[in-house]
């Protein structure tokens, strides 16, 4: 599956952004450019869903990948060849990692210990050692048994068949894979390392594939009504992501009451750039922010129509197309806003 991802990725950048953005978009960097690439070239469902991937192991996926001639890379960009284009369309993907990157952390967590608790106090195992360690965690799977406590073995029952309905939706190798996570009473999970060697597979396939039951899960879910109340409590409290750094929420508050860049760097002690990329975060997830006193309408539209008309979404290649006539901060600042408008919003931040 992993494979499948870069190729995706690599196809959707269209050789407009280095394979460093690739790295930025799986890991999930939280920068307005990293943000601002996922919406703008549509591969915002793979935004955080490797935050492990190290670059090394990256660029010597993408090495294999060029050497199996799937791919043509360019010192740091990539595109994809005839073959590679053919496997693009055998894959579809149920990832929504702009809004579920933050969650799936902490619900793997609840999961795996909720698992290993509930399954050990049925079969009366009061002593073990918790897989989790994770206070905050540990407490909520300590709330959650207090609720249930006489009813223990009811409730593995029903998350048993919870959890069956839910993987009954994915791939054969996704629900063997979760299945042989789970440690239970008397039965020890299997590391990242040892469902690899046991399916035959890279270790980064395992950690995408389990990424990909998670966020089916959560969108299952939370889509349900009455269906799924057990896996309901494992995603409790776990709101839509926020995209918005706290820091770009401060020059925020700044902007909104019209003080000046030279004000906000001076307040803040911060770069005029780093001013420059909260407000692109902050168009990129906040509605009704106006750009104007940044960007005319006029100027945000010969902006727009320029960069139709070249088909591309490269700074560069807009800011010459313009004759150099308005700054890359300007030019991001309205691509993002008008990004975000045409999808209404659809990265669901949140600057509260």
């Amino acid at each position: 599956m992993f494979d499948a991802i870069l190729l995706q990725c690599v196809q959707q950048l269209r050789s407009e952004r280095t394979i460093s953005g690739i790295y930025h978009l799986l890991t999930g960097k939280l920068s307005s450019q990293t943000m601002q690439d996922a919406k703008a070239y549509q591969v915002e469902a793979f935004f955080g869903i490797h935050k492990s991937l190290s670059r090394e192991e990256l660029s010597r996926h993408m090495e294999r990948l060029s050497g199996k001639g799937l791919i043509v890379l360019n010192g740091q960009y990539a595109s994809l060849t005839e073959e590679g284009k053919q496997l693009i369309s055998e894959r579809s993907f149920r990832f929504d990692g702009l809004a579920y990157h933050q969650h799936v952390p902490v619900l793997e967590k609840r999961l795996m210990l909720l698992v290993q608790t509930m399954t050990s106090l049925s079969t009366n195992e009061k002593s073990f050692v918790p897989i989790i360690d994770d206070r905050k965690v540990q407490a909520w799977v300590r709330g959650v048994y207090a609720q249930n406590r006489k009813v223990v073995k009811d409730f593995v029952k029903e998350l048993h068949m919870e959890l069956e309905s839910i993987l009954s939706t994915c791939s054969t190798v996704e629900a063997n894979l979760l299945s042989y996570r789970l440690t239970g009473s008397g039965i020890i999970g299997l590391t990242y390392e040892q469902l690899a060697e046991k399916w035959n597979i890279h270790k980064d396939d395992v950690h995408v594939l389990l990424q990909h039951v998670f966020h089916i899960l959560i969108r299952i879910v939370k889509g349900s009504t009455n269906q799924y109340p057990l896996l309901k409590l494992c995603i409790e409290g776990l709101d839509a992501s926020k995209l918005i750094t706290e820091s770009a929420k401060r020059t925020y508050y700044y902007v909104e009451r019209g003080w000046t860049f030279e004000e906000i760097m001076e307040k803040r002690r911060l770069k005029k750039s780093t001013i420059q990329d909260h407000i692109v975060e902050v168009a990129l997830v906040v509605p009704d922010f106006s750009i104007e006193s940044f960007v005319s309408k006029e100027d945000q539209a010969l902006i727009r129509d320029t960069a139709e008309a070249l088909e591309t979404k490269r700074l560069k290649d807009i800011f010459q197309g313009l004759n150099q006539r308005f700054s890359y901060f300007q030019i991001r600042l309205t691509l993002a806003h008008h990004q975000h408008q045409e999808k209404g919003g659809s990265l669901r931040g949140s600057i509260s």
